[in-house]
């Protein structure tokens, strides 16, 4: 995951080539604490589709004001710079991917076996 700072957030988020997946957190927040292993997983299994940052709020708080983050743990699927989606608070890794609406993982037979 691409740590995010004010030197190189420009060059990271306003690429049109791919989607980017951001995950903004708090040094002291319990939540951010409990949501990183979430976000890890969404990211193992889906790095080759999207590209994953994040964001500490507490170091970079312009950033975070420029696209409404209020509250930690937040996640934002943006592309080029643009919010697609988000999904706020400690959400476990389906949860996450449902809300980012991210495309699915299973195979046709998978997705039978769901329904």
């Amino acid at each position: 995951m691409i740590i995010l700072n004010k030197d190189n957030f420009k060059q990271e988020i306003f690429q049109e080539d791919i989607k980017t997946i951001v995950y903004f957190w708090g040094t002291s927040c319990e939540f951010s604490r409990m949501m990183t292993p979430y976000i890890d997983e969404v990211e193992e299994k889906y790095c080759d589709k999207y590209k994953f940052c994040k964001i500490n709020v507490d170091k970079e708080p312009a950033i975070s004001t420029m696209y409404g983050i209020d509250t930690t743990p937040t996640v934002l699927l943006l592309d080029c710079g643009d919010i697609c989606a988000r999904a706020i608070g400690v959400l476990m890794p389906k949860d996450i991917i449902e809300e980012l609406g991210l495309e699915s993982e299973n195979t046709p037979e998978e997705e039978q076996e769901e329904q």
